[in-house]
């Protein structure tokens, strides 16, 4: 006997069978992966095969999407990160935008997007900083011509207008730059808050503008003295380093050594007390070099006279170095140098002949 069906029970198994056909038809195809993979799209067309029926999902490659999203990732993000360095954020604002787009759920590119924004709001900020630099010192020396025109004979209520408008932006952009170079100055960055310091001080003058910049020169001081302190103590200690080597030679009688010795010292006497101290001891070497070669030539002629020429010649050629300007010694070695030559030409030759 045939089992007969109710119409309520008709209508819901018809009902149903619509919503399953239309749920079907709205479901992500194959086609729908591949062509967000094809557009680079990688995360959305990862979310369509998620979406599909596990049937359907067996007909798409996933791993290799999987992998050339992995590759669009690598090489993107270190393209991007490459023009950041090179602070090229024209060409690398595409990419970021791509990133966005193609890979929204990428920590990696999230990362490199952040860096990309923060890098290009710094590099920003130093530009207008540098054109707010320029506008600065193109607005001070406009400044006496506009006070010109403002006192002559061509001075008009456009003229007038300009001037006060200039005065307005001058005073505005003083502000801006004092306040960025005590900034600076807190942070310790002298260099470029006195830069800005001054600017701000000759676009409008200011007594925070000045203590600002006269904590600058007083640091700059501060470091110039100690500077110069240490290159004085370095000085003394080379000076007397010096001084005592002099010494050493001189006890040992070593006269051409303290000589020049003594010589070094004098680039580095500084103080009177120094300068005063080596002329004395300057003094007192000649003393002692000129009554050392006087003996020494006085003892050469006493040998010389009496027919000792080669100790003659040893002991003027001895002393010769102390004193190379020595009126006779230096003539009275080439005489009898001259005459031992001659000598030993004379003699006889003493071969004997067999």
């Amino acid at each position: 006997m045939p089992i007969k069906v109710s119409q309520s029970i008709r209508l819901m198994l018809a009902g149903g069978f619509i919503t399953l056909i239309t749920a079907c038809s709205f479901a992500p195809t194959k086609s729908n992966v591949e062509n967000l993979a094809d557009q680079q799209r990688y995360d959305a067309a990862i979310d369509a095969w998620e979406d599909m029926p596990e049937l359907l999902q067996q007909q798409v490659d996933i791993d290799g999407i999987r992998k050339a999203r992995n590759i669009y990732e690598t090489a993107t993000v270190a393209t991007l990160k490459q023009l950041v360095r090179q602070n090229n954020y024209i060409e690398a604002q595409p990419l970021v935008l791509d990133l966005q787009q193609n890979i929204p759920e990428s920590n990696v590119a999230k990362n490199a997007v952040d860096a990309y924004y923060r890098s290009e709001k710094v590099y920003m900020q130093r530009y207008q900083h540098q054109y707010n630099q320029e506008l600065a010192r193109f607005l001070i020396k406009e400044q006496p011509i506009l006070n010109k025109l403002r006192r002559g004979q061509t001075r008009n209520r456009k003229n007038q207008q300009l001037a006060n408008d200039r005065q307005k932006e001058r005073e505005e952009l003083s502000v801006y730059l004092g306040e960025y170079g005590l900034a600076a100055l807190k942070r310790g960055h002298r260099i470029t808050a006195k830069t800005n310091l001054i600017l701000a001080e000759h676009l409008n003058s200011d007594k925070r503008w000045r203590k600002g910049l006269a904590n600058i020169e007083q640091y700059n001081q501060t470091r110039e003295d100690a500077r110069l302190a240490e290159l004085k103590q370095q000085q003394n200690t080379a000076w007397q380093t010096s001084a005592d080597a002099y010494l050493v030679h001189f006890m040992r009688k070593n006269w051409l050594s303290a000589r020049k010795q003594l010589r070094q010292i004098i680039s580095l006497s500084d103080s009177p007390e120094q300068k005063a101290w080596h002329n004395a001891q300057r003094q007192q070497l000649q003393e002692i070099i000129d009554q050392e070669v006087n003996q020494a030539f006085q003892r050469g002629l006493n040998l010389y006279s009496q027919g000792y020429i080669d100790q003659a010649i040893a002991i003027w050629a001895e002393v010769l170095p102390l004193s190379p300007n020595h009126p006779d010694l230096n003539e009275s070695l080439q005489r009898a140098k001259s005459f031992q030559r001659t000598y030993k030409e004379l003699q006889p030759d003493k071969t004997v002949e067999f």
